[in-house]
């Protein structure tokens, strides 16, 4: 569970370690990340589809300012990577792309491609930044495969710390890899769709249904 500025892990059910459940979870660890939860909180939690490492990003400036600018601490810009059983740090991917004093921008919403090669991809919208695809195959050296980075949209009433100018709020809400296919929410846009093709995610599985929300079955 992303809340705060600390993550929490439980147990629910039957499994490994015995004695939580539904109704009544057993906090297992919390997580806590220098510099997360400085004028924002943990926002998104994902497990790759085996369970084995938990994806976190965060929300500084609540989503409405430009917390991406190469002035701005790796931390307000950066997924992290962390050990599902224990906790421990395995790495972290920072946007590469500065952006602009009139983009809003953190990490927002996202999930993972479902591969039966073991290997771990994140597709991911963080508003002005655009939509991101990144292979974290080794979680200490996460590289970007994939992105597209639109333009700043210009002036607009957020972004107050840097007003004059400012900037709109606008950007991917969320993108999420479904099917080959990747769908991203624009805040002022719509709905884009996007077709990525690699050896990356080559044999990613198709689903008949996905709540990126929610996972609904495990991977071995």
């Amino acid at each position: 569970v992303a809340s705060g500025h600390m993550s929490n892990v439980f147990d629910i059910g039957a499994n490994d370690t015995p004695g939580g459940s539904l109704n009544d979870p057993n906090l297992l660890f919390t997580i806590e990340e220098p510099g997360v939860g400085t004028g924002g909180n943990w926002h998104s939690a994902a497990l790759t589809w085996d369970g084995e490492v938990i994806i976190l990003g965060w929300e500084p400036g609540g989503g409405s300012q430009a917390e991406c600018e190469a002035t701005d601490p790796d931390a307000k810009k950066s997924w992290f990577f962390y050990d599902s059983a224990t906790g421990a740090k395995l790495g972290q991917f920072v946007l590469p792309r500065p952006q602009g004093a009139d983009e809003n921008c953190t990490i927002h919403n996202y999930n993972v491609v479902p591969l039966r090669s073991g290997d771990y991809v994140l597709a991911g919208g963080n508003y002005q930044a655009g939509t991101w695809v990144v292979d974290f195959t080794d979680p200490a050296n996460a590289e970007a495969i994939a992105w597209s980075d639109p333009p700043s949209l210009g002036p607009g009433p957020f972004c107050s710390a840097t007003s004059p100018p400012g900037c709109q709020l606008a950007g991917a809400w969320s993108s999420y890899w479904y099917n080959n296919f990747i769908y991203e929410s624009d805040i002022t846009e719509g709905l884009n769709v996007f077709r990525l093709s690699g050896n990356e995610t080559a044999g990613a599985m198709q689903l008949d249904h996905l709540n990126p929300q929610t996972q609904e079955f495990t991977l071995p």
